[in-house]
Parts: C-alpha cells; structure tokens; sequence
C-alpha cells in the first residue's frame, strides 16, 4: 500500500484535499440523515428547556 495519498501528502499528515473530498462524499451520502437528525435533536432540547422552565416555576 502506499504511504501517501493521492495528492501526495503522507498518511499521518492532514490533506486539505482528502478533508473536502470525505466531507463531500458524507454529505452526498448522509447530508438529509444529518439535516433530519439535528431538527430531531434540536426539537427535543427545545422541549427539555421547556420542561425545565415548567419545573421552575
């Protein structure tokens, strides 16, 4: 196996171009997942504020 990659930067080291291409595959792949599970994420936080407030009144 080679010890660099494509663009000629070593493995161990952090390539700007690998960091794209990975982030635009995992959006191509999961962007709507991702999009879903933060509203999910941000609805339930919303509704522990809620309680919260509810408790402290």
């Amino acid at each position: 196996m080679n010890d660099q990659c494509s663009h000629g930067i070593s493995w161990g080291s952090k390539c700007l171009d690998c960091d794209v291409a990975r982030a635009r595959e995992i959006v191509s792949r999961w962007g709507a997942y991702v999009d879903e599970s933060r509203m999910v994420i941000a609805e339930a936080q919303a509704s522990e504020v809620e309680i919260a407030r509810e408790h402290a009144q």
